[in-house]
């Protein structure tokens, strides 16, 4: 298994006992001035928390399940932005046209809205581990517990991002299917499948060169066992093709949904993550007891990722909801 450079920084830190100073001597002394391990270190000397967002990037890419941000970021990128800084989306795609040289050229759109992330919540988890996994086991040990750190994560954003109940009044930003556009499922049979399929493409208002199909690892399983029978379907447990659209899969979108998704019309702030591991705090438990780390010799790793989005046009998110074949 190949390890990231996070999980190789966590490594050091855990074997320095949660001293990230010491960590940043043992990777230099070990991987060199050059390592992208000790340049994580060096930053996180300030900081007090791992939080590369390239090193985060790189770690996400290799946990088993995918996230569905990233995923669909890679085939079509979302509109990026920054906390509290206003975005204008336009209400239709920005269109060019002919002229005669010296004309006036004409504004591409003259209907915007314009949208705001605040970015003011986060996805958040503690992981516990044995001192003795932590110092012993290594690189490879905190690999795996980074893996599961960022299985969480990825978990967690893919409902938020999907689920049609979360409206957004809670700890998560809304729904991006809340609002959406909604056809109502009518059946578990190919045709009724393709016929909702039509109908949900019939009233998507995004583009439809940009789009991209969202649904579980699940659905996506019941989507590959229909296929030909759908018309043109290429899926499989990660993703793939639908009606000859992009496709991408993940554990932790609900099972009723399908979704189509114009990136372009969703303003998205992505802050990365921080992590940071310990030895000497005291933890709550989800009971109310509270542990000590030092006297049980654990450690603990600290996740914490900023997310945000808005929809910033009107048509650019449709789903097809109430599914019960995927389960």
């Amino acid at each position: 298994m190949e390890v990231s450079t996070l999980s190789k920084a966590l490594a050091a830190v855990a074997r320095c006992r949660g001293d990230i100073a010491g960590a940043f001597r043992m990777s230099l002394a070990r991987w060199g001035e050059g390592s992208p391990a000790t340049l994580l270190l060096r930053a996180a000397i300030t900081t007090g928390a791992l939080g590369d967002d390239h090193a985060f990037a790189a770690m996400i890419a290799g946990v088993p399940t995918q996230s569905i941000i990233a995923a669909i970021d890679r085939i079509s990128p979302w509109r990026r932005a920054a906390p509290n800084v206003p975005v204008l989306c336009e209400s239709a795609p920005p269109q060019a046209s002919w002229r005669n040289e010296g004309q006036v050229i004409a504004v591409s759109s003259a209907d915007f809205e314009t949208v705001r992330v605040n970015a003011d919540k986060s996805i958040a988890g503690i992981l516990v581990f044995t001192v003795e996994a932590g110092r012993e086991l290594g690189d490879a040990f905190m690999g795996q517990l980074s893996n599961d750190a960022g299985g969480a994560i990825n978990y967690a954003e893919s409902d938020a991002l999907l689920n049609p109940a979360n409206d957004g009044t809670g700890t998560a930003p809304a729904s991006l299917t809340h609002d959406a556009i909604k056809v109502q499922s009518t059946g578990s049979t190919a045709e009724a499948i393709r016929n909702d399929l039509a109908t949900l493409l019939a009233q998507f208002g995004g583009d439809m060169s940009r789009a991209v199909w969202a649904v579980s690892s699940r659905t996506a399983t019941q989507l590959a066992l229909h296929g030909a029978a759908l018309g043109s379907a290429d899926v499989n447990v990660t993703g793939g093709f639908l009606a000859g659209l992009p496709l991408c899969a993940a554990r932790g979108v609900p099972d009723s949904v399908l979704a189509l998704i114009d990136p372009s019309g969703i303003v998205l702030f992505d802050g990365g993550a921080q992590f940071a591991t310990s030895e000497q705090s005291m933890l709550t438990m989800p009971d109310g007891s509270v542990r000590s780390l030092w006297d049980e010799n654990l450690g603990a790793l600290r996740f914490i990722r900023v997310l945000d989005w808005q929809a910033g046009r009107a048509g650019c998110v449709a789903a097809i909801t109430g599914i019960q074949w995927a389960t």
